[in-house]
């Protein structure tokens, strides 16, 4: 009895040291197992992005273009020789105002002088044998109806004196073109304007441009600047509202906070195919001379309200192969990469005319490798309370 109690006891024993083994293996499996739930779940929220949205898609009040422009004379005009000669004397220098056909300088042209001092000669020459021809003309044509010259002789005669009076009449041509000629060594302003450029200076040595070209620099340079002209590239975006504008103007770096009204004159009509821009012409008064031509400008055209354009922070832009594009996120949380097409710039904000809906929720800040129908968990959108900030307070 007492060998059965002790084998009772032993078995035991035996038992419980065989469970302890057991009971470990299985709670650290079930160990393991939890933490690879854990692992798991942790890896998956790593692997899905956290984005965070733009607030809302902002509305233009005015859709509002600023762009730079440069101004330019309303007329400009280069002056250079049409005679030969040594300038003899100029009468005003850059930045004097003139008047339409002002006497600016003068040239010496001895040579052209003494051309139409021998044009001359030629001519009284010339009207001396005319004269001659035409007293032998009349002479023969009265012998002729005595018969006492043959008709091929006064006609000879009549021949000859109607070639003198052609070559009169040519050499008076020669005189008057050397007259005009010689009229250009007074250098006249075209128009009312400012000089703007003076190339010369008293016993400078003076050729006159060319048919061909103009190789030489101009004596002067005279600009009408009562007003001037103003010169836009319009982004192409905005080309065919160019006739819906309500207003435009223009600010000068060097006058901070002076505005200069502006005015539509007109289009290009046709796109440059490397800007992507249209040519437009604007005009603005130049009361007392403020604007200077060849300055630049910046220009802010004011178009009507537009429901269809909105902004978006320039974060949320993606520029990839396929253009511009935004990511927005679906009801399911996935990403739908959609291209836009983008208008002004503000620096900080830019304008989207097309490709996104009012309702499009559009990620800030992207992931670089973010594609299409990716899994995503949004975390906050910009301008939205953070509700850690608000149970803080």
């Amino acid at each position: 009895m007492y060998s059965q109690h002790n084998q009772k006891k032993i078995n035991l024993h035996y038992l419980i040291w065989l469970t302890i083994p057991i009971a470990l293996v299985a709670f650290g499996l079930l160990t393991r197992h939890q933490s690879n739930e854990v692992v798991k779940k942790w890896t998956e929220r790593q692997a899905t992005p956290v984005v965070r949205l733009v607030g809302n898609l902002g509305q233009q009040n005015e859709s509002q273009i600023i762009i730079p422009g440069r101004l330019e004379a309303y007329n400009k005009a280069s002056i250079y020789a049409r005679v030969n000669g040594y300038l003899k004397y100029w009468n005003k220098d850059i930045g004097a105002l003139v008047h339409k056909g002002e006497l600016l300088a003068e040239i010496d042209t001895p040579e052209l002088d003494h051309q139409l001092d021998q044009a001359k000669a030629d001519l009284v020459s010339a009207i001396q044998s005319q004269k001659l021809a035409d007293v032998t003309r009349k002479r023969w044509e009265n012998l002729l109806v005595t018969d006492s010259v043959s008709k091929q002789a006064a006609d000879e005669k009549v021949s000859d004196f109607a070639s003198k009076t052609a070559n009169v009449q040519a050499l008076q041509a020669n005189v008057r073109r050397l007259e005009s000629t010689i009229a250009f060594r007074k250098v006249v302003a075209p128009f009312n304007g400012k000089i703007i450029e003076r190339n010369t200076d008293i016993g400078s040595l003076i050729n006159a441009a060319s048919n061909g070209g103009e190789a030489n620099l101009p004596l002067f340079s005279v600009a009408d600047i009562h007003k001037l002209r103003v010169y836009v590239d319009v982004p192409e975006s905005y080309a065919g509202k160019l006739n819906q504008i309500q207003s435009a103007s223009i600010t000068i770096p060097e006058m901070p906070g002076k505005q200069f009204k502006i005015k539509l004159i007109g289009s290009s009509g046709a796109i440059d195919s490397k800007s992507g821009s249209t040519l437009t012409q604007f005009e603005v008064a130049n009361e007392n001379n403020l604007l200077s031509p060849g300055g630049y400008a910046q220009v802010t055209i004011n178009l009507p309200k537009d429901n269809n354009i909105r902004q978006l922070p320039i974060s949320a832009i993606m520029v990839r192969n396929k253009g511009v594009q935004v990511a927005t996120v679906s009801q399911n949380n996935r990403v739908v990469i959609k291209s836009i097409t983008v208008g002004n710039d503000f620096g900080s904000t830019i304008e989207v005319l097309s490709g996104l809906n009012s309702d499009d929720k559009v990620i800030d800040g992207p992931p670089d490798l973010i594609e299409n129908g990716e899994l995503i968990t949004i975390k906050q959108s910009i301008g939205s309370p953070d509700p850690k900030a608000k149970a803080s307070l």
